[in-house]
């Protein structure tokens, strides 16, 4: 009686090996699968944020320029003030009723810029005063 009690729990014993080994190589199967998945995922991760640095640095060097470009724009000329100047002396002589050859010789400027000083004067004054000679109303914040 006690053989076949021994060669059932054999039997048994030999049984759960097997699963276990088959279960074992179906995991370790499965377990390669997902390391190589993993690595294939990691590598193409890899790329993409080495094309994202790529273009942080050329958009970062393409910002850098673009401020120096505008601190260049940013400063007036040294002359945008005695330009200034200019059309105000221009305007105040006209005003006065000189002509325009007497502006030009006075303040020593090319006819063409009094002339157009003038003319950007008179166009601002149709401008403001319409067409019918009313002035526009602006509503003031």
């Amino acid at each position: 009686m006690l053989m076949p009690l021994l060669m059932m729990v054999a039997c048994v014993a030999l049984s759960c090996a097997g699963s276990y080994y088959l279960m074992t190589r179906m995991h370790l199967g499965r377990l390669e699968a997902l390391e190589r998945d993993l690595q294939t995922f990691s590598e193409a991760m890899c790329q993409m944020a080495e094309m994202q640095i790529k273009g942080y640095q050329k958009l970062n060097g393409n910002v850098g320029e673009i401020e120096e470009r505008i601190l260049e724009l940013a400063v007036p000329p040294r002359d945008a003030c005695r330009t200034l100047e200019r059309r105000h002396q221009v305007l105040a002589l006209s005003r006065k009723g000189v002509a325009v050859d007497e502006i030009v010789k006075r303040l020593n400027l090319p006819r063409g810029e009094a002339e157009l000083i003038l003319s950007l004067q008179r166009f601002t004054d149709v401008a403001a005063t319409g067409v019918n000679g009313e002035g526009d109303h602006y509503v003031q914040a």
